[in-house]
């Protein structure tokens, strides 16, 4: 009977690494196993928060810095919104995602801070690397830039529970899941508030 509960949950195991490392990553936009070509255009609204975070900072590091916590603050990034709003885990279009609401997965979040680090003209697109990780029983994605001889790695998701930039997620991050649960009750008390 133990031979039959160690097999079991070794192909339940096997099956759940499969689908979050092999499946999602040929389905979901922005995570597969090559960089998604950098956009010839952008829209327009995208294009005037670059040049306007440009002409705000005085450097590569401060517009790099400033891009992370801007994007960071606009979109969260929670484990539990992943798996409950797919409606915008598939999203391609970069107006469609720039317009979203409170929240972005890993994936397009990525995608966004890419665009703003090249498109600054800060970076060339060879400079960032797309890195990918086992988070909470899933997947996860980060980016590591390198400037000259040093690297840094830049996880907006990550700094949704409070990983610096410079650093990213890894591995059982329980945190995240707390203020997953934190920001659902948030929500349910607002719409209790508003229902009064």
């Amino acid at each position: 009977m133990a031979d039959i509960l160690i097999a079991i949950a070794l192909a339940y195991l096997f099956i759940h690494l499969f689908l979050f490392f092999v499946v999602s990553r040929l389905l979901v936009p922005f995570l597969g196993f090559s960089k998604e070509p950098m956009p010839k255009t952008i829209p327009a609204q995208i294009k005037k928060k670059i040049d306007e975070i440009k002409r705000r900072t005085k450097s590569k590091s401060e517009f790099t810095k400033e891009s992370f916590y801007f994007l960071s603050k606009r979109y969260k990034s929670l484990w539990f919104h992943t798996l409950i709003r797919m409606d915008i885990v598939f999203l391609r279009d970069l107006e469609k995602i720039w317009v979203q609401k409170d929240f972005l997965p890993c994936n397009s979040h990525n995608y966004l801070l890419r665009i703003f680090l090249v498109k600054s003209g800060y970076y060339d697109d060879n400079q960032i690397e797309i890195r990918h990780g086992f988070l909470n029983f899933g997947i996860h994605q980060y980016l590591r830039v390198y400037d000259g001889k040093k690297s840094f790695d830049l996880d907006l998701w990550g700094n949704t529970i409070g990983v610096p930039m410079g650093r990213h997620a890894s591995m059982f991050k329980s945190s995240s899941l707390i203020t997953d649960v934190q920001e659902v009750m948030r929500n349910i008390r607002k719409i209790k508030r508003k229902n009064r």
